[in-house]
């Protein structure tokens, strides 16, 4: 089978990245014709902020860029991973309009949730799922703590759902998890589409070492949302009976490092 994989690269690596790799990897390995297209957040200039804007919603040269790819290079399917900020729902349409099968993972809420994350003050939060126009992710500024930002993505999440990019542009959805999946049919994604599929380690380390009774490892971005300040908190209140090792970075690194996590 012809895949091409495309991925927009955020500016700290995580692991939806990781992902992307992973899954071109395999199926490489598994003897398919794999191809890459990629963007990356880092190349982002900051100064064109209307470019930047209008990029979220429709990027026309990579709509160009992907229906060249996609006549030249007839795949079977095309997998997305992230599209947002840079390669855009454009994308979508460019290659679907060509006869070719769209699938997109889901490793977050965005389509649902400006925000991204189904989480404000720390608890969970469903507010815009469901609403054709996401107005509470702008008054809380749900998406870096900016209106402007927050309006974007509602912006675009409203325009895409108005013209059903969505609904008939996409025909297959991966979600990680069974919570994913209630999340987006409730959001009115088509339920058929959506399958459950958790990410997977290509080579699993040998633990065979490892006394599991003292030992605990966190593997991840190190941020609110991922749970690792409760984490270090139930560390602490245990009063750090078993060695807590920490793996990966993120906005939270400094207050690990505070806590003597090896």
């Amino acid at each position: 089978m012809k895949i091409v994989y495309c991925h927009n690269y955020y500016r700290i690596p995580g692991g939806e990245d990781r992902v992307h790799e992973a899954e071109t990897e395999l199926m490489q390995q598994k003897g398919h014709e794999v191809y890459v297209y990629r963007l990356y957040n880092s190349d982002i200039d900051e100064r064109r902020k209307l470019t930047n804007a209008t990029n979220v919603i429709w990027n026309r040269k990579v709509y160009n860029e992907l229906n060249h790819l996609t006549q030249t290079l007839k795949p079977d399917v095309v997998h997305f991973t992230n599209t947002f900020p840079v390669i855009s729902p454009a994308a979508y349409r460019a290659v679907h309009n060509n006869g070719v099968a769209v699938v997109q993972s889901l490793h977050n809420f965005r389509m649902i949730c400006p925000g991204s994350l189904l989480l404000r003050d720390g608890k969970f939060c469903n507010k815009c799922v469901g609403k054709s126009f996401a107005w509470p992710a702008i008054v809380h500024k749900c998406y870096r703590d900016s209106t402007s930002a927050s309006a974007i993505s509602a912006v675009n999440n409203s325009i895409h759902t108005a013209i059903r990019t969505w609904q008939t542009k996409i025909d297959r959805y991966i979600a990680l998890t069974k919570f994913s999946k209630q999340q987006f049919v409730a959001g009115g994604f088509a339920e058929k589409k959506l399958v459950v599929k958790p990410n997977f380690v290509l080579d699993p380390p040998n633990l065979s070492n490892v006394v599991k009774s003292d030992f605990v490892m966190y593997v991840g971005r190190l941020s609110k949302e991922k749970g690792v300040d409760i984490l270090l908190d139930a560390w602490q209140r245990a009063d750090k009976k078993f060695k807590l090792l920490v793996v990966g970075s993120g906005p939270l690194e400094s207050i690990v490092k505070q806590a003597e996590v090896e």
